[in-house]
């Protein structure tokens, strides 16, 4: 529960309004963010996102739509290491940068799910892309 509100509370005083050059894109945190961060606080912001996916599925309506979210037997926990290297190889390229991290933990499930082919893939990262960018540019 305090690993929970910690992550929160880091969320809350990072994302503001966004701007050129700013850690969030439509008030998410992004890869600026992520590449900025040690690995201390990358992990512990995964278990907090983890602790909140957890959380929406056992205390609310959203089992479905959380099930949705993980491959099948995968969580952010069991799976912290494969996770980390997918963000960072993922953010490592700077046309991704503006990528929302919770999408682009929804594209790392996607990859270690392992049910998409490499088109498929590829044709999601450019959708992320492009709504990243759209998204970035619609702020005044």
């Amino acid at each position: 529960m305090l690993l929970s509100l910690s992550v929160i509370l880091v969320c809350v005083n990072v994302t503001g309004q966004d701007s050129p050059g700013s850690s969030s894109t439509s008030g998410f945190l992004n890869g600026r963010f992520w590449n900025k961060t040690s690995v201390d606080a990358q992990i512990t912001f995964l278990l907090g996102f983890e602790h909140g996916v957890e959380s929406a599925a056992t205390n609310g309506n959203y089992k479905e739509t959380v099930n949705a979210f993980y491959p099948s037997g995968f969580t952010n926990m069991d799976y912290l290491k494969e996770y980390m290297e997918g963000l960072n190889k993922l953010y490592s390229d700077r046309e991704n940068i503006l990528i929302p991290l919770p999408v682009a933990i929804h594209y790392c499930s996607l990859k270690l799910g392992g049910t998409l082919t490499n088109a498929q893939l590829e044709q999601k990262l450019i959708e992320m892309r492009k709504t990243a960018s759209d998204g970035q540019e619609k702020k005044p």
